[in-house]
Protein backbone atom coordinates (compact mmCIF):
# COMPACT_ATOMS: atom_id res chain seq x y z
CA UNK A 1 0.00 0.00 0.00
CA UNK A 2 2.92 2.87 0.54
CA UNK A 3 4.60 2.29 -2.20
CA UNK A 4 0.94 2.09 -4.09
CA UNK A 5 1.21 5.56 -2.25
CA UNK A 6 4.38 6.75 -3.31
CA UNK A 7 3.76 5.98 -6.92
CA UNK A 8 0.32 7.94 -7.18
CA UNK A 9 1.83 11.00 -5.87
CA UNK A 10 4.59 10.66 -8.35
CA UNK A 11 2.04 10.77 -11.08
CA UNK A 12 -0.18 13.28 -9.41
CA UNK A 13 3.17 15.76 -9.02
CA UNK A 14 4.05 14.60 -12.96
CA UNK A 15 0.40 15.47 -13.67
CA UNK A 16 0.60 18.96 -12.22
CA UNK A 17 3.78 20.18 -13.64
CA UNK A 18 2.75 18.83 -17.26
CA UNK A 19 -0.12 21.17 -16.89
CA UNK A 20 1.93 23.59 -15.38
CA UNK A 21 4.44 22.95 -18.85
CA UNK A 22 1.12 23.90 -20.67
CA UNK A 23 0.03 26.72 -18.59
CA UNK A 24 3.32 28.26 -18.66
CA UNK A 25 3.56 27.57 -22.76
CA UNK A 26 0.85 29.44 -23.33
CA UNK A 27 2.29 32.67 -21.51
CA UNK A 28 0.58 32.63 -18.16
CA UNK A 29 3.30 33.51 -15.55
CA UNK A 30 3.17 30.79 -12.80
CA UNK A 31 4.42 31.10 -9.52
CA UNK A 32 6.45 27.82 -8.03
CA UNK A 33 4.95 25.74 -4.94
CA UNK A 34 8.82 25.79 -4.30
CA UNK A 35 8.65 29.44 -3.66
CA UNK A 36 5.81 28.58 -0.63
CA UNK A 37 8.04 25.51 -0.09
CA UNK A 38 10.66 27.74 1.07
CA UNK A 39 8.46 28.92 4.19
CA UNK A 40 9.35 27.99 7.96
CA UNK A 41 7.32 28.15 10.65
CA UNK A 42 4.12 26.42 12.77
CA UNK A 43 0.76 27.40 13.59
CA UNK A 44 1.88 28.62 17.30
CA UNK A 45 4.87 30.97 15.93
CA UNK A 46 3.79 31.88 12.85
CA UNK A 47 5.67 31.67 9.05
CA UNK A 48 8.68 32.96 8.47
CA UNK A 49 8.44 34.16 4.82
CA UNK A 50 11.45 33.98 1.97
CA UNK A 51 11.95 37.65 0.56
CA UNK A 52 10.57 36.81 -2.51
CA UNK A 53 7.46 35.21 -2.20
CA UNK A 54 7.04 38.48 0.52
CA UNK A 55 7.17 40.64 -2.37
CA UNK A 56 4.61 38.77 -3.92
CA UNK A 57 2.56 39.56 -1.23
CA UNK A 58 -1.23 41.78 -2.12
CA UNK A 59 0.05 41.15 -6.14
CA UNK A 60 -2.38 39.31 -8.21
CA UNK A 61 -0.55 35.40 -8.88
CA UNK A 62 -1.32 32.32 -10.76
CA UNK A 63 -0.80 29.02 -9.78
CA UNK A 64 -1.80 25.24 -10.68
CA UNK A 65 -2.44 23.05 -7.56
CA UNK A 66 -5.10 20.09 -6.59
CA UNK A 67 -8.47 21.39 -4.90
CA UNK A 68 -8.76 20.15 -1.26
CA UNK A 69 -12.75 20.53 0.26
CA UNK A 70 -13.34 22.07 3.24
CA UNK A 71 -16.63 22.08 3.88
CA UNK A 72 -18.49 20.62 1.14
CA UNK A 73 -17.97 19.18 -2.36
CA UNK A 74 -20.20 21.10 -4.65
CA UNK A 75 -20.51 24.89 -5.30
CA UNK A 76 -18.02 26.20 -2.89
CA UNK A 77 -16.74 29.48 -2.84
CA UNK A 78 -13.51 28.59 -0.84
CA UNK A 79 -11.48 25.11 -0.75
CA UNK A 80 -7.47 24.45 -0.33
CA UNK A 81 -5.47 24.31 -2.94
CA UNK A 82 -2.27 21.63 -2.55
CA UNK A 83 0.42 20.71 -4.57
CA UNK A 84 -0.28 16.81 -4.59
CA UNK A 85 -3.87 15.84 -3.83
CA UNK A 86 -4.78 13.45 -0.88
CA UNK A 87 -5.55 9.97 -1.12
CA UNK A 88 -7.31 10.71 2.73
CA UNK A 89 -8.48 14.15 3.49
CA UNK A 90 -9.01 13.82 6.99
CA UNK A 91 -6.21 11.46 7.51
CA UNK A 92 -3.45 12.76 6.10
CA UNK A 93 -1.61 16.41 7.05
CA UNK A 94 0.41 18.24 4.84
CA UNK A 95 2.56 20.86 5.43
CA UNK A 96 1.40 23.97 6.20
CA UNK A 97 3.86 25.21 3.77
CA UNK A 98 1.68 23.20 1.30
CA UNK A 99 -2.03 24.68 2.26
CA UNK A 100 -3.04 28.11 0.16
CA UNK A 101 -6.19 28.59 1.13
CA UNK A 102 -8.36 30.25 -1.67
CA UNK A 103 -11.36 32.32 -1.54
CA UNK A 104 -13.42 32.74 -4.90
CA UNK A 105 -14.74 35.65 -6.20
CA UNK A 106 -17.90 37.08 -4.28
CA UNK A 107 -20.62 35.32 -6.20
CA UNK A 108 -18.50 32.94 -7.78
CA UNK A 109 -18.75 29.09 -7.32
CA UNK A 110 -17.30 25.67 -8.30
CA UNK A 111 -17.04 22.11 -8.06
CA UNK A 112 -13.99 20.59 -7.19
CA UNK A 113 -12.44 18.54 -9.50
CA UNK A 114 -9.74 15.80 -9.72
CA UNK A 115 -7.70 17.34 -11.96
CA UNK A 116 -5.03 19.99 -11.46
CA UNK A 117 -6.46 23.05 -12.05
CA UNK A 118 -5.20 27.06 -12.24
CA UNK A 119 -6.13 29.19 -9.71
CA UNK A 120 -5.44 33.00 -10.19
CA UNK A 121 -6.34 35.75 -7.63
CA UNK A 122 -4.87 37.77 -5.29
CA UNK A 123 -1.90 36.19 -2.76
CA UNK A 124 -1.88 37.52 0.63
CA UNK A 125 0.61 36.54 3.48
CA UNK A 126 -1.27 35.75 6.69
CA UNK A 127 1.84 37.13 9.08
CA UNK A 128 1.48 36.53 13.25
CA UNK A 129 0.93 33.57 15.65
CA UNK A 130 -2.53 31.16 15.38
CA UNK A 131 -2.72 32.20 11.79
CA UNK A 132 -5.32 28.99 10.04
CA UNK A 133 -3.44 28.98 6.86
CA UNK A 134 0.10 30.62 6.05
CA UNK A 135 -0.99 31.81 2.48
CA UNK A 136 -4.64 32.98 0.95
CA UNK A 137 -5.74 33.75 -2.50
CA UNK A 138 -8.33 36.25 -2.35
CA UNK A 139 -10.64 37.12 -5.59
CA UNK A 140 -9.99 34.46 -6.91
CA UNK A 141 -11.07 32.57 -10.20
CA UNK A 142 -10.82 29.06 -11.39
CA UNK A 143 -9.21 28.40 -14.84
CA UNK A 144 -9.47 24.82 -16.70
CA UNK A 145 -6.10 22.77 -16.10
CA UNK A 146 -6.30 21.66 -19.75
CA UNK A 147 -7.59 23.55 -22.77
CA UNK A 148 -11.00 22.03 -24.44
CA UNK A 149 -11.39 19.55 -21.12
CA UNK A 150 -14.35 19.49 -18.71
CA UNK A 151 -12.85 18.69 -15.21
CA UNK A 152 -13.95 15.40 -13.38
CA UNK A 153 -15.54 15.77 -10.43
CA UNK A 154 -14.44 14.47 -7.29
CA UNK A 155 -16.12 11.21 -6.18
CA UNK A 156 -15.61 10.73 -2.12
CA UNK A 157 -16.26 7.45 -0.93
CA UNK A 158 -19.17 7.09 1.94
CA UNK A 159 -16.61 6.09 4.72
CA UNK A 160 -15.23 9.81 4.41
CA UNK A 161 -18.41 11.25 4.04
CA UNK A 162 -18.77 9.51 7.25
CA UNK A 163 -15.92 10.87 8.58
CA UNK A 164 -16.54 14.56 7.80
CA UNK A 165 -20.21 14.34 9.52
CA UNK A 166 -18.34 13.21 12.41
CA UNK A 167 -15.52 15.73 12.15
CA UNK A 168 -19.01 18.26 11.90
CA UNK A 169 -20.51 16.73 14.62
CA UNK A 170 -17.78 16.92 17.30
CA UNK A 171 -16.92 20.95 16.19
CA UNK A 172 -19.96 21.99 16.84
CA UNK A 173 -20.10 19.74 20.20
CA UNK A 174 -16.62 22.19 20.68
CA UNK A 175 -18.25 25.43 19.97
CA UNK A 176 -21.41 24.60 22.32
CA UNK A 177 -18.91 23.26 25.11
CA UNK A 178 -16.84 26.90 25.44
CA UNK A 179 -19.66 29.16 24.29
CA UNK A 180 -21.33 27.89 27.84
CA UNK A 181 -18.20 28.90 29.49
Amino acid sequence: TYFGLEQRRDRAIKFRKAVEAAKIAEGVKLVDWELFQATKGTIRKGATFVESLIQLDEMPVNLVGYMVPINQFRSVDNFMLLPMPLDCYFCEEPPMRDIIMVKMKPGEVVDLAEEPVLIGGQLHLNEGENQQFFYTIDYATLGPALENEILTMKRISEEHREHMRANQIQDVLSEEDTSGE
